[in-house]
């Protein structure tokens, strides 16, 4: 009877471990996205270029792998990039700003570095929009804290739109990177030109945009210990019927 007793128990340990585990695998498809998928085929949206890039933070609440992104994208030459980036927390900004020259009074975007961008997964081109995604070179391990999915260019000459045609999932932050800059003849804050804005990260700007990024969590070490605890009853159980 005791035997049994531990089969039973054992059973029914590892059937709630394994289920526990493909649950989190089902659910990890996606990781997080912004905006529920609107109509496609479309073109136009809030452009992405050398002078604006499009962000969103999230957050994830346990260890996770990420294995790709994107989102609902239109527009999109050959380059245009989604970049994986570390925050220090919910109305943080990534610290590296895109690098940017004036070249005959017109602004030339160089690149974009920094040591809290994780990854960059370039994105395929499409024309009308549709949901584009990309994925990593290596799956990138992530720890629970917060993070932001940025869709950017490399250079000067890619372009990119997001339609914002979803529906909100949760409430979105989302932020942009603005390239408007002080221009010789138009000042920043003068008469000629009050609303001119420096390079900079700034909160909003648009809204409704589908960002994506996929993975699995990480199953939590209880979940392992549940499994291993089970096999090793179901196994203790059967060693003792062969005895």
């Amino acid at each position: 009877m005791q035997a049994s007793n531990s089969t039973t128990t054992g059973r029914a340990a590892l059937a709630l471990a394994i289920t526990i585990l493909i649950s989190a695998e089902v659910r990890g498809d996606t990781l997080y996205e912004s905006a529920t998928l609107g109509a496609t085929g479309v073109t136009g949206g809030t452009a992405i270029g050398y002078d604006q890039f499009l962000g969103v933070r999230f957050q994830i609440g346990q260890a996770a792998t990420v294995t790709g992104v994107g989102g609902h994208l239109s527009d999109i030459g050959s380059g245009l990039y989604g970049a994986l980036v570390r925050l220090g927390g919910a109305d943080d900004f990534p610290d590296a700003k895109p690098v940017t020259v004036e070249v005959n009074d017109n602004l030339r975007l160089v690149a974009w570095e920094g040591a809290d961008i994780l990854a960059k997964v370039t994105l395929p081109a499409v024309d009308t929009s549709s949901d584009v995604l990309g994925a990593l070179a290596a799956p990138l391990d992530l720890a629970p804290g917060w993070y932001a999915l940025v869709m950017a260019v490399p250079n000067s000459t890619v372009v990119g739109a997001m339609p914002g045609n979803g529906n909100l999932i949760g409430t979105p932050s989302y932020f942009s990177w603005q390239g408007w800059w002080d221009l010789p003849l138009y000042e920043c804050g003068t008469i000629q030109n009050p609303l001119c804005r420096t390079d900079d990260w700034y909160d909003g700007g648009f809204g409704n945009a589908r960002f994506v990024v996929q993975g699995q969590p990480v199953p939590e070490p209880e979940t392992w210990a549940m499994l291993l605890a089970g096999l090793g009853l179901v196994g203790v159980a059967s060693r003792c019927r062969q005895a």
